[in-house]
């Protein structure tokens, strides 16, 4: 905060700490500031200080927020609060609509987030109406000191840009030769059935819905049959009990008996047949019952099929991983061995001076073993020399990345905080 001295006062009004401060920090080199935590504590400020001469508030607080705040101010009876310039600081997207709100609540002015020191300033001389002291320019030693270390910066990311860059494409090249390596014909031919089992799963379920379908339709059809093979029996007794009755009586005419007699033979003959298609629709149902069966079997059959394959394939995903692990160890047992030798070959291969040694004659074999075993040293040696170079590159570039980051966050503070 400034010193005592400063005869315009202005209020920030934030619910964040860190606002409060960057704000006081810009105020700071020409006013004198007072911070308010939340709408009250700013209210009450503005009721025992005549001092302050603007504020600038936020919009989203606790309790009482700078709506709140900017409606108190500009119904107050207290001419002198009445008119003190407000400024929103705000860091809302939509700012047309909020301009056109916070000024309809009275606001003069609104500032976005991040703002600038000097963007502050010059609005504060606007809204007071008289210029304030200038600010001391920072040292050019220190400023010159910045824009080198913004350039060093600058140039470190480039330089990790293009090692990132290199690095991708050589990942992208060692997972490609993986791939091409880890794609036998086992696992490949795995693939492929493990593709048809899901497949004929595919069919087999289709089949399964079409045959409970099918068995939905027969079973209403059964349902149907037997309702009018009821109807038929209650007819077929009816017309027996009038027939028998007018037997009784013995007064009915001979040809309404015959007639009576040949309905009941034609209902009979309908329920006979009725009866037939009924037992057809059975045997329908029986099959489809058994067809379901068989699919709901089949369903299960390739089920197990395709996690039996799938159990295999990772079971030879595992297989390749541990014999990567045995390359491994079998690569570092070879570099140790090449260690080893590698102090104790010339000794072995110059004699000494002046002495007359017999001169060993090798088998063309042996020559060949020897020069087989020097171009495997040479290549694995190149091989843990890329590997080495490449470990030293990423290190590199994590640590240029992270202290480019802490650089720009740095500089981005120093310029939010003045």
């Amino acid at each position: 905060m400034g010193s005592s001295a400063h005869a315009v006062t202005i209020l920030v009004v934030d619910d964040s700490r860190v606002m409060r401060q960057a704000l006081n920090k810009i105020l700071n080199t020409r006013y004198q500031v007072l911070e308010a935590e939340d709408g009250e504590a700013a209210w009450r400020l503005l009721r025992g200080e005549p001092a302050i001469a603007a504020i600038f508030t936020d919009l989203s607080m606790p309790g009482l927020d700078g709506y709140g705040l900017l409606k108190r101010v500009r119904d107050c009876e207290d001419a002198h609060i009445r008119k003190l310039p407000v400024v929103v600081v705000t860091g809302n997207e939509d700012d047309v609509g909020t301009a056109q709100r916070v000024r309809e609540h009275g606001a003069d002015e609104m500032l976005k987030k991040p703002f600038r020191g000097e963007e502050v300033l010059k609005l504060t001389e606007r809204l007071l109406g008289a210029p304030s002291p200038a600010v001391a320019p920072a040292p050019a030693g220190e400023l010159q000191s910045l824009r080198d270390q913004l350039s060093q910066a600058l140039s470190q990311a480039a330089a990790a840009l293009k090692a990132r860059d290199q690095l991708e494409k050589e990942l992208k090249q060692v997972r490609t030769e993986l791939m091409l390596r880890q794609q036998t014909s086992d696992e490949r031919e795995m693939q492929v059935r493990l593709k048809q089992q899901e497949q004929a799963l595919t069919t087999a379920r289709a089949g399964e819905q079409r045959l409970a379908a099918a068995l939905e339709q027969q079973q209403a059809r059964n349902n149907e049959l037997e309702a009018r093979i009821q109807g038929l029996n209650r007819d077929l007794e009816q017309a027996a009990t009038e027939l028998a009755q007018a037997r009784g009586r013995g007064d009915g005419p001979d040809r309404q008996a015959r007639n009576q007699e040949a309905r009941i033979k034609a209902e009979e003959l309908a329920r006979l047949q009725a009866e037939d298609e009924l037992l057809s629709v059975s045997r329908r149902l029986e099959e489809l019952e058994q067809a379901l069966a068989a699919a709901h079997q089949e369903v299960h059959e390739a089920r197990a099929d395709a996690g039996r394959l799938r159990g295999a394939h990772r079971e030879r995903e595992q297989q390749l991983e541990e014999r990567c692990r045995q390359l491994e160890a079998r690569l570092a047992q070879v570099m140790t061995q090449v260690a080893e030798a590698a102090p104790r070959a010339p000794a072995e291969a110059s004699p000494s001076a002046g002495a007359e040694q017999p001169a060993p004659t090798p088998s063309a074999g042996m020559g060949e073993t020897s020069r087989s075993d020097r171009k495997g040293a040479e290549s694995v040696a190149r091989w843990e020399e890329e590997r080495s170079r490449a470990r030293r590159r990423r290190l590199w570039l994590i640590v240029s990345v992270g202290g480019l980051a802490a650089l720009g966050l740095a500089f981005w503070l120093g310029t939010l905080l003045g």
